[in-house]
This record gives structure tokens, sequence and C-alpha cells, in this order.
């Protein structure tokens, strides 16, 4: 367990240089060509994406946290778009087999688009994850992007992700949205 552990850090960790490794080079060969504008482009969008992680890193949810952090290394055929609010806090509003839920969820989610053969015909094959707050309650909201027939295989799967636990999944607006109370 422990060396498949290391294993996966380091396919992780060598992924996340990789890509910072081309944005660097990117910034560097258009610094070189006198491009500013292109490489303000990509510096914002660095910065943007780490904003982003900053966000989910907040959420105060650990393992589906670490979850989102890593997902590039276990997938790249299909983007995952995290939207999560600065103020969003979820620590303590669910179980440690809630949140294995969660994860099981968004799993199933990306693996039932993944293998369905749906994502294969995207131009641009992504699911959009929404974390968001209603009315004392948490949200979270799965959605493929740009595929609406993928919507039903997405939420047939993270229903029977969520069998085993107390969440549910209802279908809402071309994707699966699941809430859980807040602490008070």
């Amino acid at each position: 367990m422990r060396q498949s552990m290391q294993n996966f850090f380091l396919n992780v960790l060598s992924h996340q240089r990789h890509d910072w490794m081309n944005d660097l080079q990117l910034i560097f060969g258009y610094a070189k060509m006198g491009k500013s504008e292109r490489v303000e482009e990509i510096v914002s969008r660095v910065s943007a994406d780490m904003h982003k992680e900053g966000r989910i890193a907040k959420l105060g949810l650990p393992e589906l946290v670490f979850y989102l952090m890593t997902i590039k290394g276990e997938n790249r055929e299909v983007a995952l778009h995290i939207k999560a609010d600065q103020e969003l806090r979820y620590a303590g509003s669910l179980t440690p087999e809630e949140e294995e839920g969660l994860i099981r969820a968004v799993r199933a989610g990306m693996a039932a688009y993944r293998y369905s053969g749906l994502a294969a015909q995207a131009a641009e094959p992504a699911l959009r994850i929404v974390f968001g707050e209603e009315g004392g309650e948490a949200t979270l909201f799965i959605e493929p992007e740009n595929d609406p027939q993928a919507a039903s295989v997405l939420h047939h799967a993270v229903e029977e992700a969520l069998e085993s636990c107390a969440l549910s999944a209802e279908a809402s607006d071309g994707g699966t949205l699941i809430r859980w109370k807040l602490p008070v």
C-alpha cells in the first residue's frame, strides 16, 4: 500500500512539474519574442488556477480536496473544471463515510463519462463541478460540459456511488446535484 501511494504521489508531482515547465517555457519564449500580451495571458491563467486551487483547498473536506487536487495525475482524457466560492467552508458537515461517498460519486461520474464512449465523441471532453451553498445546505453540482446527452449516464453512476451512504443525488439542469446540511 505504501509503495503504491508513493508511486501515485510521484506520478502526480511529475505531471504538475511537467505542466509548470510547459508554462515557464511558454512565458520564456513569448518574453524573448517581445510578446508581452501573451506573457500576461499565461501568467493570468496560472494565477487564476492557483487561486482556484486555494479555494478548493479551503473547503474543509480533506479527502475530497486531496482527490480533486490530484485528479490530473490519474486522468488526462477528461478535463475537470471546478468552481468554488472563496467563502465556502464545509468542515464538519459530513461524516467520513459521506465524504468518501462524495469522492466515489465524482470518480463514478468521471468514469461513466470517460468509458461510456461519450467523452470520445466530444470535441473537448470535460466535467464541471460547482461547489455552492443554498438555504443552509451545501451543494455539489456535476455536469458534462457541452455534452447534454451524457448527463443521464453521469447521473446514474453518481446515484449508484451514493447508495451506500446517507447522501442522494437529484437530476438538475443537465447535471447531478448533491445536497447536505451544513452545521449551524
